[in-house]
């Protein structure tokens, strides 16, 4: 799949950029489907063909200085159409959502590349990033959805899963961006989350969805993972026999259900 891993790495690259421009040098509300026409070929940003709408966002992207993006304004608001926080200091985010699978090259490599556009100075603290992870629902597999890359990817869409759903708001410890040189998987500018799952991808990919190696990438980026809730929401999975138990695992089935359900609705597979 060599030229959707390149359209899906630059496409999304180019669209994020370009949406957190929009944000910034404008107050009224933006609506991704009215500014991105999207054509019944363009499945989001897993595309062969793209349409008239993206192409010519693609061109305003490649026209823009983005060395010298204006400041926040801050009487931007922020959340869904026009409505204002109680702090109207805040600054307004861009919601940014990916489609991926945990055992997946094409992900990892949509992933890393992200990782570059919020690593941009400035970009990170503008966007909301989230991960939503394609399968197929189906309560005769093992974990209640069929993942492209078997039972081991569903473990770790599990994994990934929780550690996001329980560090959502959190941020990752100053004291691991304290070395000259920290751990490439390391994103400062967003939550402890993102960077786990860089952990996974860089430390040693094929492990990924093996549950002793999801609690090693949790201690490298500072996630706790008794204390988090995460181990709750985990259970076994990723354990020769997973099953859910007093001692956790409904959280994390549930949430690889909603998620693979969510993506299957809008048709990205």
């Amino acid at each position: 799949m060599p030229h959707q891993t390149t359209t899906l790495a630059i496409l999304a690259t180019v669209v994020v950029l370009l949406f957190t421009y929009q944000y910034l040098s404008t107050s009224s509300a933006v609506d991704l489907q009215d500014y991105i026409p999207l054509s019944p070929n363009s499945a989001k940003f897993g595309v062969d063909g793209v349409s008239d709408g993206l192409a010519s966002n693609i061109q305003d992207a490649e026209d823009l200085d983005w060395d010298h993006l204006p400041e926040v304004d801050t009487e931007l608001m922020t959340g869904p159409g026009n409505h204002a926080p109680s702090d109207m200091t805040e600054k307004r985010k861009v919601n940014v959502e990916l489609g991926v699978m945990s055992r997946c090259p094409d992900a990892r490599l949509c992933e890393s590349t992200m990782d570059k556009v919020f690593s941009y100075p400035g970009i990170g603290e503008k966007v909301n990033i989230t991960l939503s992870y394609i399968g197929r629902p189906d309560k005769r597999e093992t974990y209640g959805v069929k993942c492209l890359h078997g039972d081991r990817e569903c473990a770790g869409n599990i994994q990934q899963l929780c550690v996001q759903q329980h560090t959502f708001d959190s941020t990752l410890s100053p004291s691991l961006m304290e070395d000259a040189d920290p751990e490439p998987y390391l994103n400062a500018g967003l939550p402890p989350y993102y960077s786990f799952v860089l952990a996974q991808n860089f430390i040693d990919s094929s492990r990924t969805g093996d549950l002793d190696y999801a609690k090693k990438c949790a201690e490298a980026v500072g996630v706790d993972w008794e204390e988090s809730g995460v181990a709750q929401c985990v259970g076994n999975a990723g354990s020769d026999d997973f099953e859910i138990t007093e001692t956790g695992g409904e959280e994390g089935q549930q949430l690889l259900y909603q998620s693979a359900y969510k993506l299957l609705d809008l048709d990205i597979t």
